[in-house]
């Protein structure tokens, strides 16, 4: 049985409902739904008991305002948009922390965007309905197109595409879908790279990459996939007998892998070589910490 407050047409027990929902945040259509008219709106906004965040939006006073509550006014008070990018990174639950400044993507035909407290990072863009759900009551990209929007402003992005792929929130598969899908959308790039290095193979790229950091700093000596005890060495110094082996991206590394990646380091060890390794995301991310560690072992061993 709903509760009306008699005399107003308030649907109380609706209007309490939506206000917990929304972490004491409420919109104009939805406090008209619980039977609200604009006077009574104006009249608790007056009154102090909610204040007018943006025109359209009203956070409630009685309410712990929170993250969650941040992110729905900043969206609501936008026409027609959507969070996107970091922002809907956190909202998916990728992202631990809500980073700053919040990102949000707006119709194209959005001229002028509301004065808010929370600094916005804006994008003016049209999105595929495949790209484009809703969670928990808020409108949000989809997992593939959020992951690609947020790889261009998370701070370590093959850290963070590396953990949603082992974690499978999201597949290669999809996301190269969902980049095809949105073909020349402007913020893609670095999601169009990465995906484009694990397509390749990471291994032969982060090879490919090791070797021209190693002729940029004239350091020679080495061979290419040097045979060893029925293995072979990734880049070897057989004369200082110096092994660097490139890891590609976690995710797809299997137990399989680990464990014959564990024995050729083992069988290094014993027979007297120093081995060195190297991510694909440090040699693009850290190349200069990189040499440095092969240039003091080269100079510890010679």
């Amino acid at each position: 049985m709903r509760l009306i407050h008699m005399g107003t047409g308030i649907d109380l027990d609706s209007l309490n409902d939506t206000l917990a929902q929304n972490q004491g945040v409420i919109t104009l259509a939805q406090a008209r739904s619980c039977g609200l008219t604009d006077r009574q709106i104006y009249r608790r906004v007056k009154s102090g008991h909610w204040e007018a965040f943006a025109r359209g939006v009203f956070l409630s006073r009685q309410h712990l305002h929170t993250d969650d509550s941040r992110v729905r006014a900043a969206v609501w008070a936008h026409r027609r948009s959507v969070a996107d990018r970091s922002t809907a990174a956190w909202w998916h639950g990728m992202l631990p922390t809500l980073p700053q400044p919040l990102t949000i993507c707006v119709p194209r035909t959005t001229h002028r965007s509301p004065d808010l407290p929370d600094k916005a990072s804006l994008l003016h863009r049209s999105i595929p309905a495949e790209d484009l759900l809703e969670l928990r009551g808020l409108a949000v990209t989809g997992a593939e197109l959020t992951v690609l929007g947020a790889l261009d402003v998370v701070a370590d992005p093959p850290g963070f595409l590396d953990r949603v792929l082992q974690q499978e929130t999201v597949t290669l598969e999809g996301l190269a879908q969902c980049l095809d899908r949105n073909r020349g959308m402007h913020g893609n790039g670095k999601g169009r790279t990465l995906l484009g290095t694990l397509v390749a193979g990471a291994e032969s790229e982060a090879e490919r990459v090791l070797v021209e950091l190693l002729r940029l700093h004239q350091i020679t000596g080495w061979t290419l996939q040097y045979p060893l005890g029925g293995r072979r060495i990734d880049v070897a110094w057989p004369a200082e007998r110096i092994a660097v082996e490139v890891n590609g991206w976690a995710y797809h590394r299997d137990r399989d892998r680990f464990e014959a990646d564990n024995a050729k380091t083992a069988m290094l060890a014993a027979r007297g070589w120093l081995t060195l390794s190297f991510t694909w995301r440090q040699l693009t991310e850290e190349p200069e910490d990189c040499i440095a560690q092969i240039a003091a072992a080269l100079a510890l061993r010679r």
